[in-house]
């Protein structure tokens, strides 16, 4: 049996696992320091914004053959700079709507700074609106 450094304790790893390592055996990570599992934790949890951003963005780089679907098949999400530009107001006005009750069925809160308004409901609600 190896001798831990001195730092180390028996509960706890001498050398950090890698991502790749914690992903395929997760429970690693409890055997982590504090300041190396503050670490590997946001690494993850950038790594998970990105992936859920991915995941609800659609197909990229797919072509578009009716001009129907260019304006926002299901499933495509608008950035609230995207939903201001269509409804020619400020993004602050955006992210004040997002807040309404009737936006809920439409809009998906990333992480506390992600928005993400699917184009379809964003559309219907935008043509309920009476003009201003």
């Amino acid at each position: 049996m190896t001798a831990l450094p001195p730092h180390a304790t028996a509960d706890r790893l001498a050398v950090v696992p890698t991502t790749a390592d914690l992903l395929e055996r997760p429970e690693l990570g409890l055997r982590l320091a504090p300041e190396a599992a503050a670490e590997m934790l946001a690494k993850f949890e950038g790594a998970a914004a990105v992936l859920r951003v991915a995941a609800l963005a659609g197909p990229r780089n797919s072509v578009q053959t009716d001009s129907a679907d260019s304006h926002g098949g299901p499933g495509r999400w608008l950035t609230p700079d995207a939903a201001a530009a269509l409804a020619c107001v400020p993004r602050r006005v955006v992210y004040g709507w997002s807040r309404r009750a009737d936006w809920r069925a439409f809009t998906h809160r990333l992480s506390r700074k992600v928005l993400r308004i699917e184009d379809q409901g964003f559309r219907r609600w935008l043509e309920r609106q009476p003009p201003r």
